[in-house]
């Protein structure tokens, strides 16, 4: 079963490590793209999406630049 989570309108940049999971980030008017252990992910500021979650996620983040 997938879980779905609505991201919306991300106030600051956000890079992101995923260390472990898999899921699906679908951005609003855009094509979904699958991300796993290893990827490293930026969110951009005013971004919004829905994140289809796989595997339980366990990540690094840090905001801004």
């Amino acid at each position: 079963m997938i879980k779905a989570l609505s991201l919306r309108l991300i106030a600051r940049k956000k890079n992101c490590l995923i260390l472990e999971g898999d899921i699906t980030v679908t951005p609003d008017g855009g094509n979904p793209v699958r991300v796993g252990a290893g990827d490293l992910v930026i969110f951009p500021e005013g971004m919004s999406c829905i994140w289809g979650v796989h595997k339980a996620v366990k990540k690094h983040y840090s905001f801004g630049d």
